[in-house]
């Protein structure tokens, strides 16, 4: 174990990173494309949850079909969740990044 962290550290120092470009982000950038994608992410999961909602009403009373309309719905809202909670933490740490 201690020949690979030697090996891993040597491997570093060798390694030149000047050449790579460096980001020139500040918290208001970060900020306006996590909002941005939410933005997208919410008008998405509102078609979806219509189109579930077309699809339940559509469905008649079929048990496959409100099944399938019934996990739209839901996976429409779980998938805003996802993007919230994403948004939550990337703020959260460009936040202390930031500082």
């Amino acid at each position: 174990m201690d020949a690979w962290l030697t090996f891993l550290h040597h491997t570093a120092q060798v390694i030149d990173a000047s050449p790579l470009p460096q980001a020139k982000a500040d918290s208001n950038a970060i900020k306006a494309v996590t909002q941005i994608v939410l933005a997208i992410l919410g008008g998405i999961s509102v078609i979806m949850v219509i189109i579930g909602g077309i699809k339940y009403a559509g469905s008649q009373g079929d048990p496959a079909g409100t099944a399938k309309a019934k996990n739209t719905i839901i996976y429409a809202l779980v998938g805003v969740l996802v993007a919230l909670l994403a948004t939550t933490i990337v703020q959260f740490t460009v936040g202390r990044t930031l500082q």
